[in-house]
């Protein structure tokens, strides 16, 4: 079941592949250290990290969300089997459209631009995302904008948010059918 904290991750990740394309053990697209996660920062581990020349890279949940009317009928569909051969079956019980804010907070307007540039172009080249859930889930482009009223702090950033539309699921276990036996006055028929 894909949620909100999926979505969160989901992006999360994408942007550490962009920015250290070879793997975290692999400078990243900018000779700076760059931290990258799901929430908000903290105010002061944040500032240090500026002062230190280091970028921030969040992700947050905005507050709006809408609902969106799914078809009639809630049918149940087959996933494809897992490693140990285990079905499952999903299906949706509710889809909605949710706004995500991925902000660059850098110590200088330069670092912002790559790094905003570089996630832009990133996040809006997929359209379909895999939350993992094996239902369909769309990202689109919203908008984005800069700020520089924390100049004095040397902070600059840019907000850029994205609309996610991804369903709500239910999963049960569906087992793989084998082998059918038919029982008829105590007889075994096998087709």
């Amino acid at each position: 079941m894909a949620s909100v904290d999926d979505v969160s991750q989901y992006l999360a990740k994408r942007v550490a592949d962009v920015l250290y394309s070879g793997g975290t053990d692999v400078t990243a697209i900018i000779d700076a250290t760059i931290k990258i996660y799901p929430g908000w920062p903290l105010p002061v581990p944040l500032q240090q990290d500026i002062d230190a020349g280091g970028v921030h890279v969040s992700v947050w949940s905005l507050p709006s969300e809408r609902r969106v009317n799914p078809p009639l009928g809630r049918p149940f569909r087959t996933l494809p089997l897992s490693e140990d051969n285990t079905g499952q079956a999903v299906r949706e019980l509710r889809r909605q459209i949710k706004d995500f804010q991925v902000t660059v907070w850098a110590p200088t307007p330069s670092l912002r631009n790559t790094i905003g540039t570089a996630i832009d172009t990133a996040l809006s080249e997929h359209c379909h995302i895999d939350l993992g859930d094996g239902v369909p889930a769309q990202m689109f482009y919203a908008r984005q904008f800069d700020s520089d009223s924390a100049e004095n702090w040397h902070v600059y950033r840019r907000d850029l948010i994205f609309s996610v539309n991804f369903a709500t699921t239910q999963t049960i276990s569906a087992p793989e059918v084998t082998n059918i036996t038919v029982n008829l006055n105590g007889h075994n028929l096998r087709p």
